[in-house]
């Protein structure tokens, strides 16, 4: 059964992000229905980079940066209850709520690992990012750890 933000419904209180999906080939797409506030928040980003020239290239890393993230949830897709991207002091920020409440040194591990390949990956030297997984929390006390200005959802 979908949830009401799978439909498209988001009730005023609730926390609103993009929905992001794995088409059959592997690559990230945008949910059609909420293409134009991608297409809103992606210019936020690339507006700020414009100031430095490098727009058009941080555009092409964000989206490279997408399907890593993409693919990386694929692979944990059975211990992650939601993954968010968003901004945090800054940078950008990928949190990621777990299944379980126990701590999981496996898990963690891939998590830092994956923050460590993107921070060395040469073709991402513009993307700052860092990574934070979170035991299953609230609503609530999901909206500390993000930026509701910048937040993209990745779903099923």
């Amino acid at each position: 059964m979908a949830t009401d933000i799978e439909k498209g419904q988001f009730p005023k209180n609730r926390i609103q992000a993009l929905l992001l999906r794995r088409n059959p080939s592997g690559k990230i797409g945008v949910d059609p229905r909420d293409s134009v506030r991608f297409d809103i928040q992606r210019e936020k980003a690339a507006r700020l980079l414009r100031m430095m020239d490098h727009a058009e290239q941080f555009e092409k890393q964000f989206s490279l940066l997408l399907d890593v993230l993409g693919r990386w949830i694929g692979d944990n897709d059975t211990k992650i209850k939601a993954a968010y991207l968003t901004m945090q002091n800054g940078i950008l920020s990928f949190v990621v709520v777990q299944v379980a409440a126990e701590y999981d040194g496996e898990f963690e591990d891939s998590l830092t690992d994956l923050e460590f390949a993107i921070a060395n990956d040469a073709d991402l030297n513009l993307i700052s990012m860092t990574t934070m997984p979170l035991p299953p929390v609230s609503e609530q006390a999901l909206r500390s750890f993000i930026d509701e200005s910048l937040l993209l959802q990745y779903v099923g």
